[in-house]
């Protein structure tokens, strides 16, 4: 427990040099910055009782494979999502499930977190902030659901093999119709596809969801 500095419910600061941290049960918020560059972490336990965290709490992580949250948390800006910079240069993480109630993706949230490969977005995601996935490189396709209202600047630059973005939305009106900022994101050698619950007469770039429910090409 001397590891962790803690005030009231909230974990100002961890300063040890575990590999598995469990957080304290009790704990309600995470404060920014918490476990940033703590290079030996590769797994950590949040527990049900964490309400809010800030931003950075695990910027360059680089050895973090294994961390999820337990269910939607309050961010700055009095918002509910993923925090700015939260897994910022994170190389190892290779997979993360955003908790259904999420409403943002913050900026910079998955950033250089070169071997991400997955990444679960729910329904209830209305914005994903700037540069959000950027340089994400080893990220292929993602889902984007037709909640989503807008999308920062840059969200995908430097994502060099993304090729598939599967939208929720049906046309190209739908897709361009989100807000992307002051200057418009450089889809380079990405196809966008649009869903279809059964597969059009026509001819498209059109996904549907498989058998085992992965984003699929008609």
């Amino acid at each position: 427990m001397n590891k962790f500095e803690i005030i009231d419910g909230v974990l100002e600061k961890y300063t040890g040099n575990d590999k598995h941290i469990i957080i304290p049960d009790g704990i309600i918020e995470i404060k920014f910055r918490a476990f940033c560059m703590c290079n030996e972490l590769e797994c950590i336990d949040i527990p049900e009782s964490v309400i809010e965290i800030g931003n950075r709490i695990f910027d360059h992580c680089q050895n973090l494979k294994n961390v999820s949250l337990p269910h939607a948390v309050k961010i700055p800006r009095d918002e509910v999502g993923i925090s700015s910079c939260m897994f910022a240069g994170c190389k190892s993480l290779e997979s993360f499930i955003i908790p259904n109630g999420s409403d943002v993706i913050g900026d910079g949230a998955f950033s250089s977190c070169y071997k991400l490969t997955s990444i679960t977005i729910p329904e209830t995601v209305t914005y994903i902030y700037d540069d959000a996935f950027n340089r994400c490189e080893s990220l292929t396709s993602i889902y984007i659901p037709k909640s989503v209202s807008g999308i920062g600047i840059s969200v995908f630059g430097g994502c060099t093999k993304l090729k598939k973005i599967f939208y929720g939305g049906e046309n190209m009106e739908q897709w361009e119709s989100l807000k992307r900022g002051k200057r418009p994101i450089q889809y380079k050698n990405m196809t966008v596809y649009f869903y279809s619950e059964i597969k059009p007469k026509d001819e498209g770039n059109f996904w549907h969801f498989g058998d085992d429910g992965i984003p699929t090409v008609w």
